[in-house]
């Protein structure tokens, strides 16, 4: 007969996964909403990319997730109150340039990257889920040199 014993996350580390969970599909419909600002197109391929990546991160993250025995907790709804996120939302939208726009995307990318150092930091956490981790950690910081250097761009033009 064989066993199979399934790892079950503490607490704390599916509560680290949920909030990245949360920080990744708000950011990719961040960046949709910015991307549909923008005339460029090259600007708005560059942050539909992103927005893609976000998704494609979440998703293997919600898989991984559920196999721990953890469920996706429900994003808390825009009550109105202009703090954290919902302030984060008003003031992205208030620029609609190219400059504007890919700093805002940067900085949201360097909040994203706290978040994924916080759950690197977690001891109890699973050594597979750990590599996959760092493996969209590294793909979060190649975006945000592309951004930069498309920053950099935009300042000599």
């Amino acid at each position: 007969m064989i066993t199979i014993s399934l790892y079950k996350a503490p607490k704390a580390v599916l509560d680290k996964i949920n909030k990245l969970l949360s920080t990744l599909r708000l950011s990719k419909k961040l960046y949709e909403q910015t991307a549909a600002k923008l005339k460029n197109s090259q600007f708005q391929g560059t942050i539909l990319g992103l927005a893609q990546e976000n998704r494609q991160f979440a998703e293997e993250l919600a898989a991984h997730l559920h196999t721990m025995g953890g469920e996706e907790s429900m994003p808390v709804p825009d009550t109105g109150v202009k703090t954290g996120a919902a302030q984060e939302k008003v003031e992205w939208e208030g620029g609609d340039d190219e400059k504007a726009a890919l700093t805002h995307c940067a900085m949201r990318e360097w909040y994203t990257g706290q978040q994924y150092e916080d759950v690197l930091k977690e001891p109890h956490l699973h050594e597979n889920l750990r590599r996959l981790i760092s493996y969209q950690l590294k793909g979060l910081m190649h975006s945000i040199a592309q951004m930069t250097l498309l920053n950099n761009s935009l300042a000599k033009s």
